[in-house]
């Protein structure tokens, strides 16, 4: 009997649902489609930590040198910065700008300046954060899943120098798990 893929397996599990429908419905996005990005993203692992020493040319393209991440306790970490957290494998900078940007409170509280970067794999802060994210793009892109999608996996839309994006495989995945998962869980 051939193995089923990890899809059938992560999408039809019920944990945590409630956080992609109560997200979803607050910034009137699918919820299921949360719940694909963070089964390709993490694999709903809500403990999930990716660094790649690729991502170092994040750290230093956008954090290393700029004067408002000087006094930041964890500027001297780029493994830290550089790196993606749990169920919806926010990057730490784009958790910190989510959370200073509605709708809603800061999940970190209010006011706290330079949260602890493990409160991001709490999977209702990752979460919300991840789904603000997400509706950020969809708002950027004016609503095309597509390209919110491969913005959401790499930060902005790139492009070969055909034109082609290049990480529409990735939007592909997610919309196909999104498809599976509409027919599961509280919204069905």
């Amino acid at each position: 009997m051939p193995a089923r893929p990890w899809t059938d397996y992560v999408l039809w599990t019920e944990s945590y649902d409630d956080l992609f429908l109560h997200h979803g419905r607050r910034l009137g996005i699918q919820p299921w489609m949360l719940k694909a990005i963070a089964a390709w993203e993490s694999r709903l692992i809500a403990g999930a930590f990716r660094f790649k020493r690729s991502e170092l040319r994040f750290y230093g393209r956008y954090i290393e040198g700029k004067t408002e991440w000087r006094a930041h306790r964890y500027y001297d970490h780029p493994e830290i910065i550089a790196a993606s957290y749990g169920l919806m494998q926010i990057m730490f900078p784009t958790a910190l700008w989510m959370a200073r940007r509605g709708p809603g409170a800061n999940p970190f509280g209010e006011g706290e300046r330079e949260p602890d970067f493990w409160l991001v794999f709490d999977p209702a802060i990752n979460v919300d954060l991840g789904a603000r994210y997400y509706r950020y793009q969809l708002d950027r892109y004016e609503g095309d899943q597509r390209l919110a999608l491969c913005a959401y996996n790499a930060g902005s839309v790139r492009r070969n120098s055909a034109g082609e994006v290049f990480n529409a495989s990735y939007a592909a995945n997610v919309m196909q798990a999104a498809e599976i998962t509409t027919h599961s869980g509280p919204w069905a």
